[in-house]
C-alpha cells in the first residue's frame, strides 16, 4: 500500500501496490519517484458510498505529472465483471438445461 498526500485535497488517497504473483497489481507503477512538492494530476472518483473509511479515498484511477503517467490503476474490476458475466451465463444455461429435461416448470 501506498498513501499519497495532496495538499488541495482533505483524505489522502490510498494506493494498492501489488508485488506478489496473483495481486491485481496497478497496470503502470512508479509512485517511488514521486517526490514532496511535485505537481500531479489525479483522476479519482468520489463516490464515498462504495468506501468504507470515508477518511481515505480509494478510488484513484489514474496519476500524472505533466504528461507522464506515474500511476494506472489494474483491471481486477474488469476481472470480477467477467467472473460475474461467466456466473449469470452458467445460472442461465442450468435453467435452461432443467426446464427443457421437465425438472423444472
Amino acid at each position: 500500500m501506498r498513501y499519497l498526500v495532496v495538499a488541495e485535497y482533505p483524505k489522502p488517497f490510498e494506493l494498492f501496490i501489488g508485488k506478489e504473483a496473483g495481486d491485481f497489481k496497478p497496470a503502470f507503477e512508479q509512485l517511488d519517484m514521486l517526490r514532496k512538492g511535485d505537481i500531479v494530476t489525479i483522476y479519482y472518483d468520489e463516490e464515498t458510498n462504495t468506501q468504507t473509511d470515508d477518511s481515505i479515498n480509494r478510488l484513484a484511477q489514474f496519476i500524472d505529472k505533466g504528461q507522464q503517467p506515474y500511476f494506472i490503476r489494474g483491471n481486477h474490476d474488469k476481472y470480477g465483471g467477467y467472473a460475474a458475466i461467466a456466473m449469470g451465463a452458467l445460472i442461465g444455461v442450468s435453467l435452461l438445461l432443467l426446464k427443457k429435461t421437465g425438472k423444472i416448470s
